[in-house]
């Protein structure tokens, strides 16, 4: 699919947002332009809170690897895959101290990372807006025709190809901000 308007098949802002609301943990990846040999660089991170714009919240270390590397480049890309649906973000990150935005994501279990709490003066929000999104998903119909697709290709021996059986879906967000109410 290309990226452009959102066609009749393309998901919606809302679609994306109920698959993300289903995970919980995803890999976040970012440019390590600090190292001697500049590389990208993927961390798991638990989601503090999902965006109604499908930007992902993270509480994190001010000073760690990853709040640095954001903060140099702000480029980052999210991948996460459960039960058969695989999604890939694109977007910038931010930092944010502010307490009023960390109060309400902290929870009891955040202490294992810091035991300060809420007065620990390294904890963060590490903001993930998201731009793109790619979702690969074979459930529901689009798991059937992926199914045919691939049925196809063993029988005819002419190969599978998983673009064509609409597998994948390509979500330019700039285009499906929500809309105020």
């Amino acid at each position: 699919m290309k990226i452009g308007r959102p066609s009749s098949s393309t998901p919606t802002l809302a679609h994306l947002h109920e698959l993300l609301a289903k995970f919980s943990d995803v890999m976040l990846t970012t440019f390590d332009q600090l190292s001697p040999t500049p590389h990208v660089r993927a961390r798991p991170m638990a989601i503090a809170r999902l965006g109604a714009d499908c930007s992902l919240a993270f509480l994190t270390k001010a000073s760690s690897e990853k709040a640095t590397d954001a903060l140099l480049d702000g480029a980052a890309s999210i991948t996460m895959q459960r039960n058969g649906c695989s999604i890939s973000l694109v977007g910038r990150c931010s930092l944010v101290q502010d307490r009023a935005i960390i109060s309400p994501l902290f929870t009891r279990a955040h202490e294992a990372w810091f035991p300060l709490g809420l007065d620990d003066p390294d904890l963060a929000v590490l903001l993930f807006h998201t731009n793109e999104a790619e979702i690969w998903d074979s459930n529901g119909a689009r798991g059937l025709q992926l199914v045919a697709s691939m049925a196809r290709a063993l029988f005819t021996g002419s190969g599978h190809d998983r673009e064509s059986a609409r597998a994948r879906s390509l979500l330019p967000l700039a285009h499906l901000r929500p809309t105020p109410n």
